[in-house]
């Protein structure tokens, strides 16, 4: 059986190296009887020790149960000689990320192994769209190539604007971008500035100076709320709002005037401001900004766990909007822009195949969005942005992760500038 599945494992041709024939050894064990020995033989003591031969042969049966062989291998990443990252396709078309580590030397035994849950293999954008279209709620999908012969290669809904959650930080960073000025300017932490999770600056004490290319990385990079709102009041809600419509923002005016993560919260919390805020005008709702919701105790703020009002206290913006948006950064002339935006690539984005990926995503009940701005190892720039919202229930974000890892892995295996 092991035999006979490593023999017809691979349509590309074979894998080279001590990593690669360790992934191979590891798609072999999956099957309807694995030998202990060969798991003895295969791994490490201390992983073994975590992990005994009984458990791990049992594990391997079940995963071929559930989804049968391994059918196909495909190397996204090496991490020097002994470690790197796969994609493993199974019988029932679904694929596993998987990471692997190998002993240096002799004899190159597996001392880390983790699989990843499974997602659905997909080969094109447009099979990508059709999955999206299938969604609960409403979706919003653009992916656009970009530089010298700019266009639309896929998409749906492009041009519906929706919730964006901490996408709207980008917004954000765009202003800072335009504002001139310098990255290494310091502001001390206010505690009327300072907002809720996510992020860790909340806890910080007042008085603890940063730059604002520190802010601008914690916004960007795990979505700090309080150094957003920190941006947002530094450098005024006026001159975000300004920065819309030259991002490419098509529906400006749905975000204004520019919620502070803490004003979000607070709205969302009280439902006396909620309806005072949703029959206010343009002017009233400023005016709210600086009386009623400043001074509402940001102790009384709850944490909601179902959709509030997404459509109507928000951030918005389209996938398009957000490409455009991203389109901007990368011709902006900014490098303290780019850089926070490189710090997190959000999913499991190949350096190989994208040695640079820029991204921002955002989510809360009933909401989840990733955007992207991605450089391919040929020189090829995409951008792409997904959204997805449902008024209804919480949105399933694994589901939305797996459909777009999907489409960048099918923009990773394109070949050439064009496609």
């Amino acid at each position: 059986m092991v035999a006979l599945l490593l023999a017809t494992l691979f349509a590309c041709p074979p894998l080279e190296g001590e990593l690669d024939a360790a992934s191979r050894h590891v798609a072999a064990l999956i099957c309807e009887n694995p030998s202990e020995d060969d798991i003895d033989g295969l791994f490490t003591a201390e992983f073994l020790a975590q992990v005994p031969a009984p458990r791990l042969r049992q594990m391997c049966i079940e995963m071929w149960k559930r989804a049968g062989a391994v059918t196909g291998i495909e190397r996204v990443e090496t991490e020097g000689e002994t470690s790197g990252q796969f994609a493993f396709r199974f019988t029932n078309g679904a694929v596993h990320d998987v990471t692997l580590s190998v002993e240096a030397k002799k004899p190159h035994r597996i001392h880390t192994l983790w699989i990843g849950p499974p997602r659905k293999f997909i080969d094109s954008l447009d099979a990508v769209a059709a999955e999206l279209k299938t969604l609960p709620g409403t979706v919003s999908f653009c992916v656009r190539r970009l530089g010298d012969d700019p266009g639309t290669i896929a998409s749906h809904n492009a041009g519906e604007p929706l919730a964006i959650g901490s996408a709207f930080k980008l917004y954000v960073l765009g202003a800072l971008a335009a504002s001139g000025r310098k990255p290494d300017e310091t502001v001390a932490l206010r505690e009327d500035w300072k907002s809720l999770p996510s992020g860790v600056l909340h806890t910080w004490p007042a008085g603890t100076p940063l730059t604002l290319q520190s802010l601008a990385v914690q916004m960007i990079s795990i979505s700090d709320n309080t150094a957003t709102d920190h941006l947002l009041h530094a450098l005024g809600r006026k001159a975000v709002e300004e920065m819309l419509a030259p991002m490419g923002n098509a529906h400006a005016d749905r975000s204004v005037p520019f919620l502070s993560t803490l004003e979000l919260f607070k709205l969302r919390s009280s439902p006396r401001l909620r309806r005072a805020w949703l029959k206010a005008d343009g002017q009233g709702r400023r005016a709210m900004l600086e009386k009623e919701v400043r001074d509402y105790d940001r102790a009384k703020v709850k944490v909601w766990t179902k959709p509030g009002a997404i459509s109507r206290i928000e951030w918005f913006a389209s996938a398009d909007d957000l490409c455009s948006a991203m389109e901007w950064f990368r011709t902006g002339n900014s490098p303290a822009a780019l850089e926070a935006l490189s710090v997190n690539r959000g999913l499991r984005i190949s350096r190989e195949r994208f040695p640079w990926c820029g991204f921002k995503g955002g989510s809360e009940p009933g909401v989840v969005n990733m955007t992207y701005l991605l450089r391919r190892a040929d020189g090829a720039w995409f951008a792409l942005a997904c959204t997805w919202n449902n008024p209804d229930a919480p949105v399933d974000e694994t589901r939305l992760f797996g459909l777009v890892q999907a489409a960048i892995d099918v923009l990773g295996r394109a070949e050439g500038p064009g496609k």
